[in-house]
């Protein structure tokens, strides 16, 4: 693999995020096997995302908690779309979430979004050395665009780390 472009810090605003999660603790059939939910997961925001109130953009958001080095909680995988307000939300949507205004590492990601953390282990033993704590918060915010088709082997995604 190449090395990937050295990601840019750029100045972001707050988003108010909800959506479902999935709590990724790895059955006994191998590391893989925890990822298997997520198609499952974006399917059951995706048909009923029509009664969120206040929606933001047609952009998507997986935000992925606790994956990239070990802890004391575990790895948490959220399907998420910006709104307006947390009130007025159905009772069925599960996670509330606010992202911070402030700098983040943004890069992008072509092809497959199960391809994804290939992309980010690249980014990370490229550039961690160079940019300090460029991983340190153990949280990535993977940005679908609304056009985004995940069968395309083209498609692009945009990757954020907050700073």
């Amino acid at each position: 693999m190449t090395t990937p472009p050295r990601p840019q810090i750029r100045k972001l605003a707050a988003l108010k995020l909800a959506g479902l999660h999935l709590v990724l603790d790895g059955p006994a059939g191998g590391p893989m096997e925890r990822f298997r939910g997520i198609p499952d997961l974006w399917r059951g925001l995706m048909t009923r995302v029509h009664e969120i109130p206040g929606r933001l953009g047609g952009e998507r958001y997986a935000l992925i908690e606790n994956d990239l080095f070990p802890t004391a909680e575990a790895p948490v995988y959220r399907a998420l779309v910006a709104v307006e307000s947390f009130e007025g939300l159905p009772d069925w949507v599960v996670d509330r979430v606010e992202i911070p205004a402030g700098d983040y590492a943004c890069f992008e990601h072509r092809g497959s979004p199960r391809e994804v953390g290939r992309t980010i282990y690249a980014v990370k033993a490229a550039w961690s050395g160079e940019i300090p704590d460029l991983f340190a918060r153990n949280r990535e915010i993977i940005v679908y665009p609304g056009t985004h088709d995940p069968s395309d082997p083209n498609g692009t995604l945009e990757i954020r780390l907050p700073r």
